[in-house]
């Protein structure tokens, strides 16, 4: 994988393998084209333990890369976590015009539910 900086921001590109498997993660596809299920991650300690391996976040990399949209269910995640966790990917994009909450304008509310 290999990121591709430019005006818009960081683009990873990845060939994929079907030979090559996931170690740290589960990764089911959701479509055959467009966009995949992650299990396997607690994305709170994922992004608050300085201890554990890139691998894991690497993989989660390659899952988004290979599916290009990628979903994590019952994460119980802070605010605080979830933009460390975004901030795994590049710059995070504000939204002049979004509602946000909080003091960060980074994170926008959830106007769906």
């Amino acid at each position: 994988m290999s990121s591709l900086s430019g005006k818009q921001g960081p683009r990873y590109r990845h060939l994929a393998d079907d030979t090559e498997p996931y170690e740290t993660i589960a990764v089911e596809k959701l479509t055959p084209v467009i966009g995949a299920e992650i299990s396997g991650v607690d994305i709170g300690k994922l992004v608050s333990d300085q201890s554990r391996s890139n691998r894991e976040l690497d993989e989660i990399h390659r899952a988004l890369a290979e599916n290009l949209v990628i979903f994590f269910r019952d994460q119980h995640i802070t605010p605080a976590q979830h933009l460390a966790f975004g901030r795994k990917f590049g710059e995070l994009h504000i939204h002049p015009a979004a509602p946000h909450e909080g003091d960060d304008p980074a994170l926008m509310k959830n106007l769906c539910g």
